[in-house]
């Protein structure tokens, strides 16, 4: 379903269109949300808060994309709970921990990281865009995009190693970073 047409249901609160956004993107959502969580349960929680969530954030927010929009809420919701089960980050967010500005209450700020970031990811090879977006949105593991791609661990990990460095110099460069 084209995006205009979720948020025609969302701002009409149309009470089926939950239904609908569960059976297009459930799938998608529950998958973040237990990559970071390893809990089907808590996954499952998480993509429903989720949808709360995003019925009460459309309107007044008009997303360019619902679903992007929703599977942000629902990786966000996981991390949230996989730091109060832990007291800690999980293992990819901490690797970008040191090159990535923590998230900014400022929407501008936010904005501007977010630019950047979709900027730099644009110039990177489709295979690194690809491997950097599945590790750090999605959790994927070191394990998996090796299997993946077909390549060895400490390749997947070498590489992504190198794009956080050269991310991290490339906000130094656009002045996010000091």
């Amino acid at each position: 379903m084209e995006n205009e047409v979720w948020l025609t249901r969302l701002e009409a609160r149309e009470e089926t269109v939950l239904h609908d956004l569960s059976s297009e993107y459930g799938r998608a959502a529950r998958a973040i949300a237990y990559r970071i969580l390893e809990n089907r349960a808590d996954a499952e929680e998480c993509e429903n808060e989720a949808l709360l969530r995003l019925w009460n954030s459309i309107p007044p927010q008009r997303p360019d994309s619902v679903r992007a929009f929703y599977l942000r809420i629902v990786r966000n919701l996981a991390i949230d709970r996989y730091r109060a089960q832990t007291g800690k980050n999980t293992c990819s967010l901490e690797e970008l921990g040191d090159v990535v500005p923590a998230e900014t209450e400022d929407a501008v700020e936010q904005k501007a990281l977010t630019e950047t970031l979709n900027a730099f990811l644009a110039d990177q090879p489709r295979k690194n865009r690809v491997m950097f977006v599945r590790r750090y949105f999605y959790g994927w593991s070191i394990t998996e995009l090796a299997r993946d791609a077909g390549m060895r661990e400490n390749a997947v990990s070498a590489l992504l190693y190198r794009m956080r460095r050269s991310l991290q110099e490339y906000l130094e460069r656009k002045g996010i970073l000091s």
